[in-house]
């Protein structure tokens, strides 16, 4: 694997993490019947649920569509 694709892979899984993080976080505070606060000044915890479901949705779909690129990628340069 290329040092660029393992740079790109480690990016997304940060990003997903983080996502994932952030669900936490809101739950926990919706629970709570808190706020959720520094996150571009959105202080309700629903609408930081969602942010967090959407970014970690995304971000699993762009990791496991960028491996499986990268493994056809192999598969073919193989066949050649």
């Amino acid at each position: 694997m290329k040092p660029s694709n393992a740079f790109i892979l480690v990016i997304v899984t940060i990003l997903f993490v983080a996502s994932l993080w952030l669900v936490d976080v809101s739950v926990s505070a919706m629970i709570n019947e808190g706020v959720v606060v520094s996150l571009f000044g959105i202080s309700t915890p629903v609408v930081t649920y969602h942010i967090g479901l959407v970014l970690a949705t995304s971000m699993y779909m762009v990791g496991i569509s960028w491996l499986l690129f990268i493994i056809e990628f192999k598969e073919k340069k193989c066949e050649e």
